[in-house]
């Protein structure tokens, strides 16, 4: 059995569980299923059933993002996340040196672990504006994705709040490059990137 037949049983367990290194786990084992026909510690839960049965549904009618175009949309938002940085810190330097020179010494001063925080900040306030306002990215814009829930609906700002903060997770931003090009932002918020379709469609 490849990963998306394991997940058929997993997605719909009672011990189904996330974990943020490996992805969807069994909370019994802490491992990635790994069984040939069947799980051994396998409980339907008849919710994540319903659930999942209406996922499917829908997922045979969205077009997914591939892994390719996730990647492009990842590279061209960091890009502009640091174009926008730096416009931020330049403009907040010139203000600065005009009304308390003084203060830019502590700041170039400042420690990584203050740069990463400001970073990750960013990070959230940029993907939470757009995702909601637009339920795209600059980079999804570019790419013609958006973002939408499971229902294939555009998703609540609480949802792309939790997407956002999602990102945050170590080594979160290379998730989405399995198989199934999912991240793990994608899958905790309940969301998935799907291609755009025409009017005309």
């Amino acid at each position: 059995m490849n990963r998306q037949e394991h997940l058929q049983f997993c997605n719909v367990c009672t011990h189904k569980k996330f974990d943020r290194y490996k992805g969807t786990v069994c909370n019994l084992t802490d491992e990635r299923a790994d069984f040939d026909v069947s799980c051994p510690h396998f409980a339907k839960d008849n919710t994540l059933a319903d659930k999942e049965l209406t996922y499917v549904s829908n997922l045979a009618k969205m077009d997914l993002a591939t892994t390719g175009t996730r990647f492009g949309n990842y590279i061209i938002d960091l890009i502009i996340m640091l174009l926008l940085q730096l416009g931020f810190g330049i403009a907040l330097g010139v203000v600065l040196g005009l009304i308390a020179p003084d203060t830019i010494n502590s700041i170039s001063e400042s420690s990584r672990i203050s740069n990463y925080i400001l970073g990750g900040i960013f990070s959230f306030l940029y993907y939470t504006f757009f995702e909601h306002a637009y339920g795209q990215s600059i980079g999804k814009m570019l790419t013609k994705t958006k973002v939408v829930d499971l229902n294939g609906e555009k998703p609540t700002l609480s949802i792309i709040a939790k997407r956002s903060l999602c990102r945050l997770i170590p080594f979160e931003a290379f998730s989405f490059l399995g198989d199934d090009s999912v991240g793990w932002h994608d899958t905790i918020s309940d969301t998935r990137v799907v291609y755009i379709k025409n009017e005309t469609e």
